[in-house]
């Protein structure tokens, strides 16, 4: 448990400032400022008993909050919370918030990232990768937008609030009964996009200059 710390100038390795490495560990990280990182903010090998909320994350050469999910006993975010944090000035290469999940497992939960606001990031996008399993909700509460590479699959939902604003390198491809819901409304549609298109969604993202096939397809 760490709450209201300041830790700086540390990251040196290939990890971060605070480096989550067991599968089986746990962290709880409130109202604390972590800046002037080598490497990452948060660095976490597990995808579970992870909150992370109410903090300021800045300067960062890599991730803000990084996390892969190396934990096969459940799917990634079913124990997660990720709130109201101030991420700003990461690397250039690199997204405030990047989660993967690389065990099979998938991904799940509802609302489990939100509130939180990016600044000053080249790629201000919350980047998730790998499948859906079960049901995968997320909401248009954060100040970037998301950058989705998933698969869903049969039984499994991939959800958008109205308002999300999704912008793709690649694809979302829904197989053999997997349901995407993505119902928006006239007022706060939900937007599919490229990286380059900064039309829609908060801070910049890409070159600017959007083009056609910048991505490649919902199925």
């Amino acid at each position: 448990i760490i709450d209201h710390a300041i830790i700086r100038y540390g990251g040196s390795g290939t990890s971060g400032l605070i480096k989550v490495e067991d599968t089986a560990g746990n962290l709880t990280l409130t109202n604390s400022t972590l800046e002037h990182s080598a490497e990452c903010g948060v660095y976490s090998y597990t995808g579970q008993n992870l909150s992370i909320l109410g903090n300021t994350i800045d300067d960062m050469a890599r991730y803000g909050i990084y996390i892969s999910d190396n934990n096969a006993d459940q799917p990634t975010g079913a124990s997660i919370e990720i709130r109201n944090n101030v991420i700003s000035n990461v690397g250039d290469s690199y997204h405030p918030i990047r989660i993967i999940e690389g065990n099979d497992t998938g991904l799940t939960g509802v609302h489990w990232i939100t509130g939180n606001v990016g600044m000053n990031n080249a790629r201000n996008m919350i980047s998730l990768y790998n499948d859906v399993d079960g049901n995968l909700a997320l909401d248009a509460s954060n100040q970037m937008a998301w950058q989705l590479s998933l698969s869903v699959g049969a039984g499994d939902t991939l959800t958008l609030s109205p308002g999300a604003v999704v912008k793709m390198y690649s694809s979302i491809s829904v197989s053999g009964g997997g349901l995407l819901d993505a119902q928006g409304t006239a007022a706060e549609p939900i937007v599919f996009t490229s990286v380059n298109d900064h039309e829609y969604g908060q801070g910049t993202t890409g070159t600017g200059n959007p083009e056609p096939g910048d991505w490649g397809y919902i199925r």
